[in-house]
């Protein structure tokens, strides 16, 4: 009877070493995996980051772009052209550009003419841009009308790579 009870009680303490055993390794597991979950969490917040910094920037192009395309079209072509000059003397006039191009014009330039000073998409540039050294030179192309140019832009930007 002693000898059963020692035999209980030696069963009973390798099942409870084994308990213990086991509850360590579930508990090894257990940290393993939260800490992969933990480092696929932070993974995808960097993709989203780096994800939302690059639509940022080329946002911030677009932008810039269109914004220099209507002070081209609606402003320096307007000012420059009127409706009594023949397509000659338009020619001759924006022709000696062709090669040289028109001066810079800076992003400052462009975010007032346009009157988008105050604006969001004005303040994002702003923030993310230097608005005097992000320039861009028209090109007068022929037959020199309104949409007839091309635009080389030097960017001062942080989205730049």
């Amino acid at each position: 009877m002693v000898m059963d009870m020692v035999r209980k009680n030696s069963k009973a303490l390798h099942k409870s070493r084994l308990n213990v055993a086991e509850y360590g390794e579930n508990k090894v597991i257990k940290r393993v995996v939260l800490t992969v979950i933990a480092l696929a969490i932070v993974a995808v917040a960097v993709m989203l980051v780096c994800t939302l910094m690059e639509k940022n920037g080329s946002i911030s192009k677009a932008t810039i772009e269109r914004m220099a395309a209507d002070y081209y079209e609606n402003y320096t072509y307007e000012k420059s052209v009127n409706d009594t000059m023949t397509k000659e003397e338009i020619a001759k006039m924006l022709g000696k550009y062709e090669e040289s191009g028109l001066s810079k014009v800076s992003l400052r330039q462009l975010i007032l003419n346009t009157g988008s000073a105050d604006t969001d998409e004005a303040k994002n540039l702003k923030r993310h841009c230097d608005e005097d050294k992000t320039n861009v030179i028209f090109y007068p192309q022929a037959p020199y009308e309104k949409k007839s140019y091309r635009m080389e832009f030097r960017y001062e930007c942080d989205f730049e790579d």
